[in-house]
């Protein structure tokens, strides 16, 4: 009788310790269910608002801050001479860092670097109100900040499309702090273009912003010191068959002296795709340019006009000591370093589209401007 009270008391301590591990196990369960919880980096609300309320956005890597400050005349990058920024991709930056979703990957601090957090390849990304700046009482002006929300970006996640992220401002409930996880990444956005350059830079001499939506070149005029010709896109008169084959439905016209001639329009179609495309090796700082750089008697001009755009000018100068040349955009108001083969390509001579014509110097631009 005893044996079988010991038996059965045994048994019991044995289901009372199977029924205690399984509560543990269902608990860690569920603490392992919510630390991997999927959400968002800020709430739809706070999105909102940082959506309604940014003005400039500030990029900080190391040594080296960009700030982006949206104007009437599109997205500017302070600190490095006003110069365009590609409004496209700082949009889709807001957006991929207000929408981010994910999980927590790590709380540990000591481990934030293995995911390339808190290192000097991380960047900083700040979205600011529009009190980002103070007026002093001599008309300058100084940056005061308004930050709104502040992600720094760390590495890629391996072998998927997001990255690793940690949101300094504004600061996270308790649960939500840590590495994360996301599903969008920026870093691609995020790269310069060309060491000690700022990432977002509009590459190109003539700025993505100067295009209304869907708009074209209409009219190239070039005035060289001595000689000047002009393109002009005029439309086709087009039968219906040829309407339905969709068949180009204007062409380039060669004038000079006001004057249509001969000419070859693979060239005029090539010049003008190369235009919207002309690189430049760098944005000078206005005070660092000699007057002889932009001599009004050695100059070249170009006149471009696009559909619901005002007139854009390039005002070309002539070679200086190293062969490249200034060149300045009166629609950035910014002045532009470009080497020798880019210019000779942006002002040719009157007769590089006369009929006959051979050679293409613009064939690497062959493709329509992204």
């Amino acid at each position: 009788m005893r044996l079988r009270v010991q038996i059965l008391a045994l048994a019991a301590a044995l289901l009372a310790l199977v029924l205690w591990e399984r509560s543990l196990s269902a608990g860690a369960s569920r603490d392992r269910r919510a630390s991997i919880r999927v959400g968002r980096l800020v709430s739809s609300e706070t999105a909102e608002e940082i959506q309604r309320r940014t003005a400039a956005v500030r990029v900080a890597s190391g040594d080296l801050a960009w700030l982006y400050i949206n104007t009437p005349t599109g997205w500017r990058i302070l600190g490095y001479h006003g110069a365009p920024a590609l409004g496209a991709q700082i949009e889709s930056l807001a957006t991929s860092l207000r929408e981010a979703e994910g999980v927590v990957q790590s709380r540990d601090e000591t481990r934030f670097p293995d995911y390339g957090i808190g290192t000097s390849a991380s960047q900083r990304v700040t979205f600011h109100g529009s009190d980002f700046v103070r007026t002093r009482p001599d008309g300058s002006q100084e940056f005061v900040g308004d930050p709104i929300y502040e992600v720094e970006v760390g590495a890629p996640v391996p072998g998927q499309d997001g990255c690793y992220a940690q949101v300094l401002l504004p600061r996270p409930a308790e649960e939500d702090r840590g590495v994360w996880a996301v599903d969008s990444s920026p870093i691609e956005l995020l790269a310069a273009p060309r060491q000690g350059l700022p990432s977002m830079l509009d590459p190109y001499l003539l700025p993505r912003c100067w295009f209304a939506s869907g708009a074209h070149l209409e009219r190239i005029e070039v005035q060289h010191p001595d000689s000047a010709f002009a393109l002009a896109l005029e439309a086709r008169e087009l039968t219906e068959e040829q309407l339905r084959a969709r068949e180009r439905t204007h062409d380039w016209v060669l004038q000079l002296n006001g004057q249509p001639m001969p000419f070859e329009s693979a060239l005029t179609t090539t010049y003008s795709y190369f235009l919207q495309r002309a690189p430049f090796l760098a944005i000078l700082d206005p005070a660092s340019i000699e007057p002889e750089a932009l001599h009004p008697e050695r100059s070249t001009r170009i006149v471009l006009t696009a559909a619901e755009s005002a007139p854009l000018r390039l005002t070309l100068g002539p070679p200086r000591a190293d062969g490249t040349r200034v060149c300045h955009n009166s629609q950035t108001g910014c002045y532009y370093q470009l080497g020798p083969q880019v210019c000779q390509l942006l002002a040719p001579r009157f007769g590089a589209f006369s009929a006959g014509a051979s050679a293409n110097p613009w064939e690497d631009f062959m493709q329509p401007p992204r």
